[in-house]
């Protein structure tokens, strides 16, 4: 099934448009749904598929497996799970990951960059 099939389906069984898809994902116009919908974009970036979830009411998982994004964290839950604890029981630590959950991508890469080069 295509990501076009897909959507025009779900939208079919919630008796939704384009218009309201775009409404209730918040951040992706109505002919961008209607692109995705007739086939005119074929591959959205994952931004697009994220809102356009939102949008459906459905997971995210739903749209990244029609589309074969696959996602990984480098991390096992246990790892996960230490991280957790450090930071909140670290009052340090706590500090720079606030500070840095603040940060745009462009900031954090320039930091891990400071870092990693010293």
């Amino acid at each position: 099934m295509t990501l076009a099939d897909f959507v025009c389906k779900i939208i079919e069984q919630k008796h939704l448009s384009a218009a309201e898809v775009s409404r209730k994902a918040g951040d992706i116009a109505e002919s961008s749904v209607l692109k995705i919908m007739h086939g005119e974009t074929k591959h959205p970036s994952v931004p697009k598929l994220k809102s356009l979830a939102r949008g459906l009411g459905i997971s995210e998982q739903e749209l990244f497996e029609i589309e074969g994004v696959e996602f990984s964290t480098p991390w096992p839950p246990s790892a996960i799970i230490r991280a957790i604890d450090r930071i909140t029981t670290n009052r340090d630590l706590s500090q720079i990951v606030s500070l840095l959950l603040d940060k745009s991508d462009k900031d954090l890469a320039k930091i891990r960059r400071q870092l990693i080069d010293g």
